[in-house]
């Protein structure tokens, strides 16, 4: 499985880099404990660019804090689908 984590420390390009690395469009933000935070989508990298912020800016303020996301084993597949399609994300994390 590919690592589509990443830090608040990364910077906007290694969040580039990673999502390259993935060829996915968006990655789950955790801290060092490996808390889920949020989801970054390279459309939030793009948007933060163009509000000003260099590539060597910090991500801990272009991620989603409050991303749509499923609890382990209260979904079925169809539900998450329905989710998907209704928000127009390409992830949903789960969590337990």
């Amino acid at each position: 499985m590919k690592d589509i984590t990443i830090k608040t420390e990364a910077n906007i390009l290694e969040a580039f880099r990673v999502l390259e690395k993935t060829s996915l469009k968006c990655l789950v933000v955790e801290d060092d404990n490996q808390r889920f935070l949020g989801t970054l989508t390279d459309g939030d990298l793009r948007r933060w660019i163009l509000s000003g912020a260099d590539f060597n800016t910090s991500i801990k303020d272009s991620y989603c804090k409050n991303p749509h996301v499923l609890q382990e084993n209260k979904f079925t597949k169809k539900q998450a689908s329905e989710l998907m399609i209704q928000h127009g994300v390409e992830l949903l994390p789960i969590l337990d």
